[in-house]
C-alpha cells in the first residue's frame, strides 16, 4: 500500500485500475500495441530472469505497449519478444544490460527525458530513474513512484490535465 499526493491510501492495483479506466474513458487515446498473451508475458518473465509486479504484469496483458501524449509505457509489442524497438521490454532490457550493466533486478518502462530513462525495480514494484551513460556505482536511482500503478496513474493525469492536450472522446 502506498500514499498518493493526496494522502489517500492506495493499493499499487488500485491505482493502476484507476488508470486504466482512465485510459478506455478516453476512447484508448494515444498508441497501443495491444493485448499481451499470458504465455508471453511469462516467457518474457524468463528471459529476464525475474517476475513482473502485478500490476506491471496486468498492464502487459491489458494493452502491451504505447503512448498517450508525451507519456511513453515500454512493454511487449503484439505478443513478439524479437522485435528491436526501444517499446520492446525484453528487448531494451537485454541490450542496456549488456550496454550499460543495467541490474536485473531493473526493467525500463519508459523514458524520462534527457537520454534517462524510468525503471521498475521488480522485487519491489518501485519506479526510479536510470541514466545509461552514468556508471552504476554512481547512480542515484532516485525513486520516482511506490510502485508502477502509481506511476502509470500519475503519467495518464498529467497528460489528461495537460491543457495542449486533445481528444475525440
Amino acid at each position: 500500500m502506498t500514499k498518493n499526493k493526496s494522502g489517500i491510501i492506495w493499493i499499487p492495483m488500485h491505482s493502476y485500475e484507476r488508470a486504466k479506466t482512465l485510459i478506455i474513458e478516453h476512447g484508448y487515446s494515444g498508441l497501443w500495441t495491444g493485448q499481451t498473451l499470458l504465455s508471453v508475458v511469462m516467457q518474457a518473465e524468463h528471459e529476464l530472469g525475474l517476475v513482473f509486479p502485478a500490476d506491471y504484469k496486468q498492464f502487459l496483458l491489458d494493452f502491451g505497449a504505447g503512448s498517450s501524449g508525451s507519456a511513453e509505457f515500454y512493454g511487449i509489442i503484439r505478443n513478439d519478444l524479437t522485435i528491436d524497438s526501444f517499446l520492446n521490454v525484453v528487448w531494451l532490457v537485454k541490450n542496456d544490460r549488456a550496454r550499460y550493466k543495467l541490474p536485473v533486478n531493473l526493467v525500463i518502462i519508459g523514458a524520462a527525458g534527457n537520454g534517462s530513462y524510468y525503471v521498475l525495480n521488480a522485487p519491489k514494484n518501485s519506479i526510479h530513474y536510470f541514466m545509461p551513460n552514468v556508471p552504476i556505482e554512481e547512480q542515484p536511482f532516485d525513486l520516482v513512484n511506490d510502485s508502477f500503478g502509481d506511476f502509470i496513474l500519475e503519467e495518464i493525469e498529467n497528460v489528461l490535465n495537460n491543457p495542449m492536450y486533445v481528444t475525440d472522446a
